[in-house]
């Protein structure tokens, strides 16, 4: 026991050696703003927030403090922190429940307004459809995606999760708003799927998104739980290569060229039956 601490100890150290050598090597531009995961607020980011900080992105925090999902207000107010981003280029990082968040918003941004009528019908989010409007017009503004072990292709089997969103969020699991913002609808903006194949919070298997080397990556991470996406040097030096890898895809106007990880074999064996899953489920939708 004592030595399997003692070597994740000094495989953290590694890892924190070589997010400094990496941000030396490599800064970041653009804005990154970040998403909590259920019950957690802007403290639980804080750690990664400092990273890419450092790296010399503009760090936005979640500024709702403990993340409950879509209350009253949160959507407007997500709407109006990105329409109110200078810069051209921005990420969306999301962990958990944060990552389906940032999805959704991911989808606001590229599909018509009649797809979202159960948000705009829900009092909770009132002001949001004209918030989206404008966001919209605005002309330039290029999405990242980067998500934390989010349950992007299937609810966790986990009950004590839903019970606690029941309890933070005040009524029933929405199915509806969580289905549209997950991975059936495949997004065009740039997209990093990081999870834990360790996670005891949202299976590893939820996070899978379609693999597409040109646009959307799987990320695997061993050796870390679902706190250890954020707080671990190893989950931070993979976010911090996220993102620097989304914004060299805008600045190469063009997909594939600077896209540099593949799938191994083992990890497409892995992943077939939920992808297989996930492509089954569009079908079903007519997506």
């Amino acid at each position: 026991m004592i030595r399997e601490v003692i070597e994740a100890w000094r495989l953290d150290l590694q890892y924190a050696r070589t997010i400094k050598e990496y941000v030396q090597k490599r800064p970041l531009t653009g804005s990154v703003i970040l998403y909590p995961g259920l019950a957690a607020g802007p403290v639980s980011m804080r750690a990664l927030g400092g990273v890419l900080k450092t790296a010399g992105a503009q760090v936005y925090d979640w500024p709702f403090g403990i993340n409950r999902g879509l209350t009253k207000g949160v959507l407007a107010g997500c709407l109006q922190q990105l329409a109110e981003c200078k810069e051209e280029q921005v990420t969306l990082v999301g962990w958990s429940l944060g990552g389906v968040i940032a999805k959704l918003l991911s989808h606001l941004q590229e599909k018509e307004e009649q797809c979202f009528e159960f948000l705009w019908q829900d009092p909770a989010h009132e002001g949001a459809k004209e918030i989206v409007r404008e966001w919209r017009s605005q002309k330039g503004v290029k999405l990242g995606l980067v998500t934390l072990g989010s349950p992007l292709n299937a609810l966790p089997n986990n009950e004590v999760v839903l019970q606690l969103y029941r309890l933070l969020h005040g009524k029933d699991h929405e199915r509806k708003e969580y289905w549209r913002a997950r991975l059936y609808e495949g997004s065009k903006a740039p997209s990093v799927s990081i999870y834990t194949l360790q996670d005891q919070v949202v299976p590893w298997g939820c996070s899978v998104q379609l693999f597409n080397e040109n646009v959307h990556q799987n990320v695997p991470l061993k050796g870390v739980g679902h706190w250890g996406l954020v707080k671990s040097a190893q989950g931070q030096l993979e976010v911090l290569r996220a993102v620097d890898e989304i914004q060299k895809y805008y600045r190469a106007g063009s997909a594939g060229a600077y896209w540099q990880r593949q799938q191994s074999a083992q990890e497409q064996k892995l992943c077939a039956p939920w992808l297989h899953y996930v492509t089954s489920q569009q079908e079903l939708y007519g997506l």
